[in-house]
């Protein structure tokens, strides 16, 4: 009768009663399907981090299990661990070829990580498989072929997405954004009112800031609502860690104020061209200016000028976000400047994870990052 009246709570996804009832059954005894449930039921209440653990534990029995892997990757990329994600959807590929929703979130997570070419072959499975239009994995697609370059093709997909269905403001928001970059200037007062009135005042989370930026008539109100959606939707919270900051100057005493700056344009780029001086003319004996570039050696005259500048100089494009956190966290920096906010190479789930008792965004992005997290 307990496992009857489990699975009955499962196929009607009542998460809070699913944990209590399958707790339950496993104080009696370790019960695979329960464990399962379980499991179900901490991700559907966004308890990501506590999901984790027990889907590890079913994976030690059940290797083999694709849907485990499947919900391993959901849970770890709510939780922006975008590598982790990573493996556990190409297992559960492994396991599960035709999986539709591991391509689907494989596609998805890749273009989080800003791996514009490797998300369209997932994508695009994705939507081979689908029974029906596939519209996310289209978007998504299409979002991906405007960061690779690709603006014409995606402004025609966008197209073809908003006359299929003029309800959906991400495709119209992006349509306009691509629109304006082809100069495909008619009807944008009318677009342009369409998608505030069907975003009640940009309130729904509609993508990426930046390009909201470029349109005509936006006051500020309107580009901090559209911010704070897309923030919203990255799960910030989620990422926060229940531990305190890292210890600040003072536990280091006589020492100079750390400050570190991220960017991807540590290069022949508009903020690499104004930050040298910026740099070279910290006062030394009262700082120490650590320089994290997300985006790989370049070889330019500036990027060695940019080099020099900074005291501690590190390339950190390869590394990972755990592996980001670990480092900024073990170098004790006080002060950690986001000079990409919102534009392409950011690593904006690093400072959701609070890597420094300061953070502050500058220079790289002329709007608000929409969270406090991220300030």
């Amino acid at each position: 009768p307990a496992l009857i009246s489990l699975m009955s709570l499962v196929e009607a996804s009542r998460y809070v009663e699913i944990e209590q009832a399958a707790r339950q059954m496993l104080t009696k005894g370790r019960h695979p399907f329960a464990l399962k449930a379980l499991s179900f039921s901490l991700i559907g209440q966004e308890r990501f981090e506590d999901a984790l653990p027990v889907l590890e534990a079913l994976l030690q029995s059940s290797p083999a299990d694709a849907e485990v892997h499947l919900n391993r990757g959901i849970a770890f990329s709510s939780l922006m661990r975008w590598d982790d994600a990573v493996r556990s959807y190409q297992l559960t590929l492994e396991l599960d070829p035709d999986n539709l929703q591991a391509h689907s979130c494989l596609g998805i997570v890749y273009s989080k990580m800003q791996r514009w070419n490797d998300a369209v072959a997932p994508l695009l499975k994705a939507i081979e498989l689908s029974p029906d239009d596939n519209v996310g994995a289209i978007e998504t697609l299409a979002d991906c072929l405007v960061n690779a370059g690709r603006v014409e093709e995606s402004w025609t997909c966008y197209r073809e997405l908003v006359q299929n269905n003029d309800k959906s403001m991400h495709s119209l928001y992006q349509w306009i954004w691509t629109g304006l970059q082809c100069c495909q200037w008619n009807g944008l007062a009318h677009h342009l009112s369409a998608l505030r009135e069907g975003t009640n005042g940009f309130s729904t989370d509609l993508d990426n800031p930046f390009g909201s930026l470029a349109f005509p008539g936006l006051t500020s109100a309107d580009h901090f609502a559209v911010a704070r959606s897309y923030a919203s939707r990255l799960a910030i919270t989620a990422v926060l860690p229940a531990s305190s900051p890292p210890a600040t100057s003072s536990s280091r005493s006589g020492t100079r104020l750390r400050v570190a700056y991220m960017s991807s344009d540590f290069r022949n780029h508009a903020v690499g061209f104004v930050l040298p001086q910026i740099i070279e003319g910290h006062n030394r004996s009262e700082f120490e200016v650590y320089g994290y570039s997300t985006k790989a050696e370049e070889g330019s005259p500036l990027r060695r000028r940019l080099t020099e500048a900074f005291e501690n100089f590190v390339d950190v494009s390869g590394e990972s976000g755990d592996e980001l956190r670990s480092r900024i966290r073990s170098d004790n920096i006080d002060i950690l400047v986001n000079l990409n906010g919102w534009t392409s190479g950011n690593r904006n789930e690093v400072f959701a994870s609070r890597c420094a008792p300061v953070q502050v965004h500058w220079l790289g992005y002329p709007g608000t990052m929409g969270h406090p997290a991220l300030a």
